[in-house]
């Protein structure tokens, strides 16, 4: 710091130094961009205070909030900086629902800044959502494992359409306490963000009607990430075969519960505009075969199901369907296989096959943290 330190990100995990550090020296921590604290420690309310006051350009702030007092050094950075990206994490069990309001109303003077809000671990039971159509510039808005959704807490929402390309609503099913109001709650969050704008969706409450809104009301959507969860999968077969109807549709990621071989059969099927495919079910190597023979979209990247090796013990078949794939469709760039498989001497021969083959077969974690 006294070398003239620029200090421009920074993470707040346990102990902290004295705040003169920070202060005593230029430019020291005046140009701050991007903030991270997990905010557990008392020490950390004097240093926060601070921030507020002598920072006056914090864009992204990161907070995991651990216990329900001193919101006031909070509320101030989200008040008084020209936040444009905000994550908050509820880790602790107990917080208020005054303490989770103080933010709410704080999050109104971003109303002309914030184009990305996350929550996490969220009680819906808490808050009254009319706040999101204050946020004038909000593009991606993403509630991560949260609870308590119903209907009414969204029904202001629905008076208003949103700019929003980028929504996730990923419910915490260890705290499902009623489906008919969950599924109230998701259709009507869906009304409001549904619209030209919209791109991306990720949501794990999927049901026939859910679907059905997407398509009317969802005419540029381009990526589309679902969980089909054990309580809905009476309709899977009419879901997928919807899903495949989205002619914008180029990302498609699919989680699932069990062993739903029928998903993939009728992604074989069905399947036509998709471009990026990655499955994360278990599914048999007949049943991916099925798919690989009949599949008509011309896939560029693709993960393959996570849970191959597991069922079947056999993910050399698997990248043979592929290499078959491959030489009809000849659209392949980029295959990922788990990331313990990628090595393993019996997969060598395939694996240059499909390389020569022009697929570049890399390990799931890097192609999904690049695609999806």
């Amino acid at each position: 710091m006294r070398q003239g330190c620029n200090l421009q990100n920074l993470s707040l995990y346990f102990d902290l130094p004295n705040p003169s550090i920070f202060t005593n020296y230029e430019p020291g921590i005046k140009n701050l961009r991007n903030l991270h604290s997990l905010h557990s420690f008392t020490d950390k309310y004097e240093f926060l205070s601070m921030l507020s006051i002598i920072c006056n350009n914090i864009i992204e702030y990161n907070i995991i909030i651990g216990k329900s007092n001193e919101i006031n050094p909070i509320s101030d950075i989200i008040k008084l900086q020209p936040l444009e990206k905000i994550f908050i994490e509820f880790s602790y069990s107990n917080i208020t629902k005054k303490f989770i309001q103080k933010i709410i109303k704080a999050l109104e003077f971003r109303s002309k800044t914030l184009k990305k809000l996350v929550f996490k671990y969220l009680d819906f039971q808490s808050i009254e959502l009319s706040f999101i159509t204050k946020l004038e510039c909000l593009k991606h808005l993403d509630f991560q494992y949260c609870s308590g959704l119903e209907q009414k807490h969204c029904k202001t929402l629905s008076k208003k359409k949103s700019q929003i390309n980028y929504f996730s609503l990923w419910y915490n099913y260890d705290d499902v306490y009623d489906d008919v109001k969950l599924i109230n709650g998701t259709k009507t969050m869906i009304d409001y963000v549904a619209g030209e704008s919209l791109r991306r969706l990720d949501l794990n409450v999927v049901t026939l009607e859910i679907i059905r809104e997407i398509k009317e009301s969802c005419p540029n959507i381009t990526f589309l990430h679902i969980k089909i969860e054990e309580e809905f999968q009476d309709s899977v077969s009419s879901v997928i075969s919807l899903i495949c109807d989205l002619s914008s549709l180029k990302i498609l990621n699919i989680q699932a519960d069990n062993y739903t071989h029928s998903i993939i059969r009728i992604l074989g099927d069905c399947l036509r505009s998709v471009e990026s495919l990655y499955l994360s079910f278990f599914v048999d190597l007949i049943s991916f075969e099925y798919f690989t023979i009949n599949c008509k979209a011309n896939l560029k990247n693709w993960i393959i199901p996570r849970d191959i090796s597991y069922f079947d013990n056999n993910t050399k078949g698997f990248l043979e369907c592929v290499s078959n794939y491959q030489k009809v469709h000849n659209s392949l760039k980029k295959l990922g296989v788990r990331d313990r498989e990628i090595d393993k001497e019996e997969l060598k021969i395939i694996i240059n096959y499909l390389m020569n083959q022009g697929v570049n077969v890399v390990s799931e974690t890097s192609i999904a943290l690049e695609m999806f």
